[in-house]
């Protein structure tokens, strides 16, 4: 059976976001190798390659799972920054 052309378009786009992800990651890789920063800018670039990942590949349960995750994860970060365990090495 073969795949339908929305299929073969959603893994298309599957398979572009991932290589923009790539690319991202290694660019972050090497600026933060040069200069020990990762601006705040790229971070948003991995908020907005997640979003366009999430609507072509994820069901609404999964991307729901994700941000409960990612929230989860923030606060206990938030607290043990907040606590002086973790931080900036500033």
């Amino acid at each position: 059976m073969r795949p339908s052309a929305r299929q073969v378009r959603t893994e298309a786009y599957r398979f572009y976001i991932e290589v923009a992800l790539v690319a991202v990651l290694f660019y972050v890789g090497f600026t933060d190798f040069q200069t020990f920063k990762i601006q705040n800018n790229v971070v948003l670039l991995f908020a907005i390659l997640y979003a366009l990942f999430a609507i072509v590949a994820r069901t609404p349960s999964e991307i729901l799972s994700n941000l409960v995750l990612a929230a989860i994860m923030f606060a206990i970060l938030l607290w043990l920054y907040s606590s002086g365990v973790i931080g900036a090495a500033t």
